[in-house]
């Protein structure tokens, strides 16, 4: 998914392993990032999205600003990041 110009985001999803790999590309340079369910956990593609995308952000060195660009780009795109609570 193209947030800007420079930036770029790509979640593959590993269903065998129960994991999530996020790719977020900024400008030449690209970082991976994996969130991986315990044993216990039901799988979620919302939940290891959030978790991998947060990680990989973590490891770079984007604004504030930036960072609320690809979240907000994210959910205005209609990319689920949270499950629907269960009533």
């Amino acid at each position: 998914m193209q947030i800007t110009d420079n930036i770029a985001v790509l979640w593959k999803h590993k269903l065998d392993d129960k994991k999530t790999n996020c790719i977020l590309k900024v400008n030449d340079s690209e970082v991976t990032s994996q969130s991986k369910c315990v044993h216990g956990d039901q799988y979620s593609y919302a939940v290891g999205r959030k978790i991998s995308l947060k990680n990989a952000m973590s490891m770079t060195t984007l604004s504030k600003s930036e960072r609320t660009l690809i979240w907000t780009s994210i959910m205005d795109k209609g990319v689920k990041l949270y499950d629907k609570k269960k009533k």
